[in-house]
């Protein structure tokens, strides 16, 4: 026990004196983050249009993720476009994120009141809830305000 415990208490000043650093980049966690998703999308959609482009004529689900790529690498240049031109880019961040809140909030209000009239199945509604509380949890960082 003592051993381990005293490995791991010992771990960071190790790395502190032999300066091993994070191995994090400078740029904001958002703007890695977009980095990152426009590379992997442009790796889908380049998968799809080269190796499924046939089966994209004669599928329709195919074409679709193929167009729903297209319009995702659009809204991340967006995106991007927008972390560019922002003054105050921390103060845009947090009110983004609270009309964001406010968005998943009304439409949760309204999920409840079809949970209430019994029109869908409780599965389904369960399925939809569980994705707003996801979208919710990328906002907050799985915090409730």
């Amino acid at each position: 026990m003592i051993t381990l415990v005293g490995q791991g208490l010992m771990l960071s000043p190790i790395l502190k004196f032999l300066k091993v650093d994070d191995a994090g980049s400078e740029l904001p966690e958002e703007k890695q983050e977009a980095i990152l998703l426009k590379k992997l999308k442009e790796t889908a959609l380049q998968k799809l249009t080269t190796d499924f482009s046939e089966l994209s004529e004669s599928n329709s689900l195919v074409r679709h993720q193929i167009y729903k790529l297209e319009n995702e690498m659009k809204l991340i240049a967006d995106k991007a476009q927008c972390m560019g031109s922002a003054v105050d880019y921390a103060s845009a961040m947090n009110e983004n994120k609270d009309v964001l809140r406010q968005v998943i909030q009304a439409q949760r209000n309204e999920l409840h009141r079809m949970k209430r009239d019994k029109i869908f199945d409780d599965h389904v509604m369960r399925t939809i809830e569980m994705q707003l509380d996801f979208d919710e949890a990328k906002i907050t960082g799985f915090s409730h305000s």
